[in-house]
């Protein structure tokens, strides 16, 4: 091999790497770029879907769930609605949906106009809270005080699920009290031999024993306490609970809009499109999307699991209530380790577990409306706060880290309340992240293919 041959060689690996190199950065760079600007365009359409609020009350009127002209005022004062016809939790949900999509929405409108994103947002937040620049039957101005009133009555009529979720822990803790186990697993020892088989160097093969000793599974002796006063304390205590509540259900029955507006439609279609060749949803998905207040709502999904767990717990309470007139200590075998232990035993974990679950569910109806009522002022303050800041303040600065946290802290309160809503926190960083990843390693792959092609290129050339 003459001189250049060796030049050749010797280049190869190098010219190959910068090939790669180069062309995995600018793969990387592009693709990356290309997801930038795409979860930018996502972030700058939340996607919207009103309640059609003031379809349900014109809903409401014609079903005579409310009195007179004026439902809203008619629905606050009064003290018990479930008696009369009342829709708290109806303006409640409906309401809340509406505050973060409007404040959504003041988003999407400043992301589309010209100049600082965070100035047009606080002049956008600023005209819905103006009574001369009301454009729909409830802006935010309406709306921040509809949905604190609202909750007031819907937080009073969950003061059963509240005293209900007060009282289970303890009844919980009497459930795993009355029984006591224990299991041990039963093993001997079995010896093992193998040979170690050796050839010297006149061709003798010879054979040594070696030994070892091995732990064999037999069977599980398996032993049960049974502790009657707990277990007597677990059934008193669940029957008084049952006896308290055998009802948890709401008195108001939630009203759905008949029908979706022309606005409404708009909102709906126009914020989830993001490229022209977007597919045209249909009504019923548009429907679906509106409708999302109620389905998608953390308390509603809460209160209808709630209520399926409450009969649950109640057949439970009184399977207990004779399987502990039974219940004894129990010891037995078992030729395998996993045990379920005896009927009576099962009955008391089966109890507790979904004495839990009944817990963790109406811990989270409650909280999300506890949320709602602390979040609520502090989001208020923080959009004037906001604004004002924005309209005083040329430089950047505060004014956008308020509007940041203006988002933020509405988001968190959509999240909290419709755990089954839209999808609001809308740039996803780790795509950006992982399209560039993809970008280097396609880049890459594609740049060790060309350096090895003009590798071979120049050889060709030079006579290979």
């Amino acid at each position: 091999m003459n001189r250049n041959d060796r030049n050749i060689s010797e280049r190869s690996p190098f010219l190959k790497g910068i090939i790669a190199l180069g062309l995995g950065v600018a793969a990387s760079f592009y693709s990356g770029h290309k997801s930038y600007e795409y979860e930018k365009l996502r972030e700058s359409k939340i996607p919207l879907a009103f309640s059609e609020i003031h379809q349900i009350e014109t809903d409401a009127i014609a079903q005579g769930k409310v009195i007179g002209e004026n439902p809203n005022e008619g629905l606050i004062e009064r003290e018990n609605e479930s008696e009369v016809g009342g829709i708290a939790r109806t303006y409640y949900l409906a309401g809340l949906n509406d505050l973060t999509m409007k404040i959504f929405e003041c988003s999407n409108t400043a992301h589309f106009q010209d100049g600082d994103f965070y100035k047009q947002f606080a002049k956008e937040l600023r005209l819905r809270f103006d009574p001369e620049n009301k454009k729909h039957h409830y802006e935010l101005t309406d709306l921040f005080e509809i949905v604190p009133q609202s909750s007031q009555i819907v937080y009073g009529n969950l003061q059963s699920f509240i005293e209900i979720e007060k009282s289970l822990p303890e009844i919980i803790q009497a459930f795993e009290n009355s029984w006591t186990e224990k299991h041990h697993d039963n093993y001997h020892t079995e010896i093992k031999v193998s040979y170690d088989v050796s050839t010297d160097t006149n061709g003798n093969t010879s054979m040594t024993p070696e030994y070892s000793t091995e732990q064999v599974y037999d069977n599980t002796d398996h032993s049960y306490w049974y502790h009657k006063e707990e277990g007597e304390k677990a059934s008193f205590s669940l029957d008084a609970l049952i006896d308290n509540f055998p009802d948890i259900k709401f008195g108001e029955e939630i009203i759905i809009p008949s029908k979706v507006n022309e606005e409404g439609e708009k909102a709906v279609r126009e914020s989830r499109k993001l490229n022209k060749d977007d597919e045209e949803l249909s009504l019923e998905e548009v429907k679906r999307f509106v409708d999302t207040w109620y389905a998608g709502s953390t308390l509603t999904i809460s209160e209808l699991e709630a209520y399926s767990l409450w009969d649950k717990v109640k057949s439970y309470a009184q399977e207990w209530r004779g399987a502990k007139k039974i219940a004894q200590d129990d010891f037995y075998k078992t030729y395998h380790p996993q045990d379920n232990g005896p009927k009576e035993y099962q009955i008391a974990e089966k109890s507790k577990n979904e004495c839990s679950n009944l817990q963790g569910t109406l811990g989270t109806a409650i909280e999300s409306v506890q949320f709602t009522q602390r979040s609520l002022p502090e989001l208020k303050d923080k959009i004037f706060e906001f604004i004002e800041t924005a309209e005083k303040t040329e430089e950047d600065g505060d004014y956008k880290k308020l509007g940041k946290e203006v988002l933020a802290q509405t988001r968190g309160l959509y999240e909290k309340n419709f755990i089954k809503g839209f999808d609001v926190d809308r740039f996803r960083g780790e795509m950006v992240f992982l399209w560039s990843f993809l970008g280097l390693i396609a880049g890459a792959g594609i740049g060790v293919g060309v350096g090895a092609g003009a590798s071979a290129l120049e050889k060709r050339v030079r006579g290979f």
